[in-house]
């Protein structure tokens, strides 16, 4: 009877023993299972589609002027005036600065007398030869008279010597003279026309003496009037190493400027992306006042330092907020097309963090994945190698992605 007791006494205690561990097993389930319930508010399945949209390639940039403007120095000298300083904005034909270079005033005050002293002596020139042709033509006029004089005694002769009047030999001689005087008119005018020749050769030579002296006194001119320097164009003076009382060289870098209307930006793309980058594409110029609307002007495709240079150039007139050496971010947009998978039906505004992507397999079971989630202009972007489209996935928050796997409900 005893050993009867023993018995069924162990036998309870076993069977006591199985509920004990039958019923942890089963809190172990239950906790495991509820450990992989969602709260309510992430039950939310979204739905995974596609769209083709053309590739887009940022990067970031600068704005710069197109062109530069250099001024040097025209001549040695010392800066005797300096009317403007670096990032000044300054108009056209305004005066920068003045240079004073006391050999060139020398140089124009000696070219001057020099130019005075030519034209003085080609007007006494003119006056001498004037005098000297006016005799010659005194000279010929005379032999002309004395020419018509013998001509009419001649005549007379003749008459005479046909009336035996005078004799023969006094006709000969009348007529010898005639002759004479007629060669002497020739000679004579001869004279005058080499004269004539000689004289305008003269005053050609002294012109050209007097020609040579003022260009020469315009050149020294136009140097003294480069050493005071004025802007081109509307510009801003981006550098300058001027002070006044300093001494400079001829050909030294004194000012750079740009004009301000004329910018465009300067962006560094990587440069696996350059074969996609075209001229003329599209961009758009991100800065914190706003977003400007932009193209392709020219591609540098020399790579440095593993990115390439791309100039863009602005579609519309600038604001005012647009200023040199600004920093911006270019999307430039290409015409190299990508299919793209994103969220359809989840407004932006519900995303207030980055989420854990949960993608819905058999028996209501979500798994994470390795995914991540992209904006762009209000719309959620996936970029995955496993996720296709149409189908369904679940976004967690951090404090709900230490597991890997959950189970949803059947119907939501």
């Amino acid at each position: 009877m005893q050993k009867y007791l023993i018995e069924k006494k162990t036998f309870i205690s076993y069977k006591l023993v199985s509920v004990v561990i039958s019923f942890i097993i089963f809190l172990f389930f239950y906790f495991s299972w509820l450990d992989k319930q969602l709260p309510s508010q992430y039950l939310n399945k979204y739905n995974v589609e596609s769209k083709i949209l053309k590739l887009t390639v940022s990067g970031l940039g600068t704005v710069v002027p197109r062109n530069e403007i250099i001024i040097s120095a025209p001549n040695k000298g010392k800066v005797s005036e300096l009317h403007v300083r670096q990032g000044q904005a300054v108009n056209k034909g305004q005066t920068l600065a003045k240079i004073s270079n006391y050999s060139l005033e020398q140089d124009l005050q000696n070219a001057i007398f020099e130019h005075e002293d030519l034209k003085s002596s080609l007007e006494q020139k003119k006056s001498d030869l004037l005098i000297q042709e006016i005799q010659l033509n005194s000279q010929l006029s005379r032999l002309k008279m004395s020419v018509q004089k013998l001509k009419l005694e001649l005549d007379a002769n003749k008459t005479l010597v046909e009336n035996g009047i005078i004799s023969k030999i006094k006709f000969n001689q009348t007529e010898m003279s005639f002759k004479q005087s007629r060669l002497e008119v020739t000679s004579k005018k001869k004279q005058l026309t080499l004269y004539k020749r000689n004289r305008n050769s003269q005053l050609l030579a002294y012109k050209k003496k007097v020609t040579l002296q003022k260009k020469r006194l315009q050149y020294i001119e136009e140097q003294i009037k480069s050493l005071t320097l004025s802007a081109k164009n509307t510009s801003i003076i981006k550098e300058s190493t001027l002070s006044l009382g300093q001494n400079v060289t001829q050909g030294e870098l004194l000012f750079t400027m740009f004009e301000n209307n004329d910018l465009i930006v300067k962006v560094q793309i990587p440069q696996y992306s350059s074969n996609i980058v075209s001229v003329g594409q599209v961009a758009q110029i991100k800065t914190p006042n706003g977003t400007l609307k932009a193209s392709v002007e020219h591609i540098d495709k020399i790579t440095r330092n593993g990115a390439i240079n791309v100039f863009l150039t602005f579609e519309a007139k600038l604001p005012d907020w647009i200023k040199i050496d600004q920093s911006i971010e270019a999307v430039i947009t290409t015409d190299t097309e990508e299919k793209k998978l994103f969220i359809a039906n989840l407004p932006l505004k519900q995303l207030n963090k980055t989420p854990h992507i949960y993608t819905l397999h058999k028996n209501n079971k979500i798994i994470k994945t390795a995914d991540r989630l992209i904006q762009n202009n209000g719309i959620i972007y996936i970029e995955s190698e496993d996720i296709r489209q149409g189908d369904s996935i679940y976004l967690l928050p951090d404090e709900l992605s230490e597991n890997d796997e959950y189970i949803v409900p059947e119907v939501i």
